[in-house]
């Protein structure tokens, strides 16, 4: 992932980064990175491709319906109407479901597809590239969702920041998303949220 200096986010960042609230600061970054692997990205790229082909084809073999049938003689059942009607013997059909496996069914679609697989990859190294100090390689596909609206996803940012910065509506609000828009064309966006587990930045103490 190749980080992209974009001067229309650099006025953003510099209102994003000190936000003074009195007993607490606010800091945070929208950075922009482009999808072409570079260098050491492709080789990564392809290992990650690799593991979740591997881990999809193990996951969709283990999530077959086991069948099993059930003989029962008629003369077990008794001389009843509906036992008498069936013959000679009752079949009856149980399936089990085993437990969901994340790897079968993914945010993204079927991880059998290369393409599903190619956008969860373009997640994991965006994280890596904005979080040089920790490692998303292991990041499995639950720990992504993909937001069902633009507008769902701007109300709660919106709403968020409304609640800690009191000029945010006037001062802000107004430039984001014009200037984000400008720069990715947001109705044309997938929108994926990251759930974060223990040892990542997104669990340390402060973070929205």
């Amino acid at each position: 992932m190749k980080y992209i200096d974009l001067i229309n986010l650099v006025g953003l960042n510099s209102y994003l980064d000190s936000i003074d609230l009195g007993d607490s600061i606010v800091r945070g970054s929208l950075e922009a990175y482009s999808c072409k692997a570079a260098g050491s990205d492709k080789k990564i790229m392809k290992s990650l491709d690799r593991e979740l082909e591997i881990l999809s084809t193990s996951a969709n073999k283990n999530n077959g319906l086991l069948g099993a049938g059930l003989n029962i003689d008629s003369n077990t059942l008794g001389s009843t109407p509906t036992a008498a009607a069936m013959g000679t013997s009752y079949n009856a059909a149980y399936s089990v479901s085993p437990s969901n496996n994340s790897y079968g069914v993914s945010p993204f679609g079927p991880l059998s597809s290369s393409s599903s697989r190619k956008t969860m990859i373009y997640l994991i190294q965006t994280l890596n590239a904005s979080f040089p100090d920790y490692d998303f390689s292991d990041s499995k596909p639950d720990q992504f969702r993909r937001e069902p609206s633009l507008a769902l996803v701007t109300n709660s940012i919106n709403t968020t920041f409304s609640g800690i910065i009191k000029n945010y509506a006037t001062e802000f609000e107004g430039k984001l998303w014009p200037t984000l828009d400008q720069e990715i064309d947001l109705d044309k966006c997938e929108i994926y949220s990251y759930i974060p587990e223990s040892n990542d930045p997104f669990t340390e103490f402060g973070i929205l």
